[in-house]
């Protein structure tokens, strides 16, 4: 039988890689497919079942625990690999195994998560495609929505993800204005919740990129239990919804008003949701192109 010292180097990044790959290189074939399953198992667990990582700070930590451990496993890959001078090949030392490894490594890591994530347990992730929630969830930030939330806790004010319509999959995002019971009402482009006006604070005015005449102020929005939150109007204001009599919400239902105003599809036009149509409370902002957002505690917007 053929043999050929191992390179150490290539053992470290084989496992940097695809973990479990440089153990495989090594001739440890059983603890090469070990190792890989068990970081796809322990990813799915500790990133999507377990719903431990709660906080951004809780995702750092057990993402830095996470990587600390596969960064000694390369290490370990590297050390046997450097005692490894007269290695005699196996039949898998061939690199279309190395390859196949590979393709079948990150496929199951693109893939099972995904179909987890339609069982809606744990913590999911999501990039936001629309500006409905901005200046609070801008476009293409990176959220952390708890499935596993206790959603007879959620009271006005909450962002959360809900599906309003049974036979699409699509989720939608946005915040829980009134609850059952509530009266709303919008009176010249201003909520009246329970017969009180919600206080306006104007921030400051800005030209849309989009359209020169649309100019876009920002408020702060004093909610009915006092939490303060940044809010968008336009000047292109739709008028149809500028005015809606007071509605009091349903049994079992639930009234969503979106951020930014004019740039959203809420209850205004899709009317009461089923409070069974809630999925998951939003949690945090784990990654945006502004760094300074990255990290934003969301349950406290």
């Amino acid at each position: 039988m053929e043999s050929s010292p191992r390179k150490p180097l290539l053992a470290l990044l084989g496992h940097l890689l695809f973990p479990g790959l440089g153990y495989f290189y090594n001739g440890q074939f059983r603890k090469g497919i070990l190792v890989g399953l068990s970081f796809i198992l322990a990813i799915i667990i500790l990133f999507r079942v377990s719903g431990i990582c709660v906080s951004f700070f809780v995702l750092i930590l057990v993402t830095g625990l996470f990587l600390l451990v596969q960064i000694l496993l390369a290490i370990d890959s590297f050390r046997i690999a450097k005692r490894l001078q007269n290695y005699q090949l196996q039949k898998y030392n061939k690199w279309y195994f190395y390859v196949a490894f590979g393709v079948i490594f990150w496929t199951i890591i693109k893939t099972l998560p995904i179909q987890i994530s339609r069982f809606g347990i744990g913590t999911q992730y999501f990039s936001i495609p629309t500006p409905s929630m901005a200046p609070t969830i801008e476009v293409d930030d990176k959220i952390g929505v708890d499935f596993s939330a206790n959603l007879k806790e959620i009271k006005n004010g909450d962002l959360v993800t809900f599906k309003p319509f049974a036979e699409n999959e699509t989720l939608y995002i946005s915040r829980i204005m009134a609850m059952e019971g509530d009266r709303f009402e919008i009176r010249d482009n201003h909520i009246i919740l329970n017969g009180s006006q919600l206080a306006l604070e104007k921030i400051n005015s800005f030209n849309s990129d989009e359209n020169p005449e649309e100019v876009i102020t920002e408020y702060s929005e004093t909610l009915v239990n006092g939490k303060n939150i940044s809010i968008y109007r336009s000047n292109l204001i739709d008028s149809t919804v500028r005015n809606i009599p007071e509605l009091v919400v349903p049994r079992d239902s639930v009234l969503f008003i979106s951020d930014n105003r004019d740039k959203a599809q809420d209850s205004r036009y899709l009317g009461f949701i089923s409070k069974n149509s809630i999925k998951g409370k939003i949690l945090y902002t784990w990654w945006s192109e502004d760094w300074k957002r990255i990290g934003t505690n969301l349950t406290k917007k």
